[in-house]
């Protein structure tokens, strides 16, 4: 089962563009073992040099303020027979034809239970000078596209988000706490989590993709949270 998502980034400016392509970089989350390769690529821009060639295109056109940059993850289920290198190519033919006309960096990472792949795209068009908009609408035609693309692999996807599982309401889910940073920046994870999973397993796959484990069972009366800083934070 294969979806995408939109990873909200409040903050936008030259430092922070940089520290989501770093992080999408990083060498232990992006190297496949199987095929001895670094899964980091480029549509319209070197990948590796994704940061300076953004730049160089928002200074040549003036735009360098605004929105920066917009991030999305195409994520896959751990029970499909991929490997690591056809996910990567598969999210590389995905960006292309999702973003024409736009510098995109394209990052695999294979170090989670299930293979997911980092969009970072550049919000200044190299063509046009144009800025990229956002509609209510992008993250349905997004979902239709990786759909699409998956289903010609011989991949499985997500029920249509209209008809998939009950959405999860905040009065659940979400974590009210104060007062700490790092249970600040989790409740801002669960909102952004929630506000773009139609159900339970979309929710789950987006808080993995930003670094979370969560012990979650049918069983137990409370969901854990186990955050990538080793902390872990029961929802009551």
């Amino acid at each position: 089962v294969a979806t995408v998502i939109f990873i909200k980034e409040s903050r936008q400016n030259p430092s922070a563009m940089r520290a989501v392509i770093n992080y999408c970089q990083q060498e232990y989350k992006t190297f496949d073992r199987r095929s001895k390769r670094q899964l980091v690529g480029g549509i319209n821009c070197d990948g590796a040099n994704s940061f300076r060639e953004f730049m160089a295109t928002k200074k040549v056109y003036g735009k360098a303020d605004g929105i920066f940059f917009y991030q999305y993850a195409q994520s896959f289920s751990p029970t499909e027979e991929l490997t690591p290198e056809q996910a990567h190519e598969i999210s590389m033919e995905f960006a292309e034809r999702a973003w024409p006309g736009q510098e995109v960096l394209v990052a695999t990472h294979c170090d989670a239970n299930h293979l997911h792949s980092h969009f970072v795209i550049n919000s200044v068009s190299f063509e046009s000078g144009k800025k990229l908009r956002q509609s209510p609408s992008t993250l349905r035609q997004l979902r239709a596209l990786s759909d699409e693309i998956c289903l010609a692999h011989g991949l499985s996807v997500l029920t249509p988000y209209e008809n998939g599982g009950r959405r999860i309401s905040n009065r659940e889910y979400r974590a009210r706490m104060r007062g700490n940073s790092w249970k600040q920046k989790l409740a801002e994870d669960i909102d952004k989590s929630m506000e773009y999973s139609g159900s339970r397993d979309e929710f789950v796959r987006a808080m993995s993709i930003l670094g979370y484990r969560m012990t979650w069972t049918d069983e137990r009366k409370y969901l854990t949270f186990h955050c990538p800083n080793g902390r872990s934070c029961r929802d009551k």
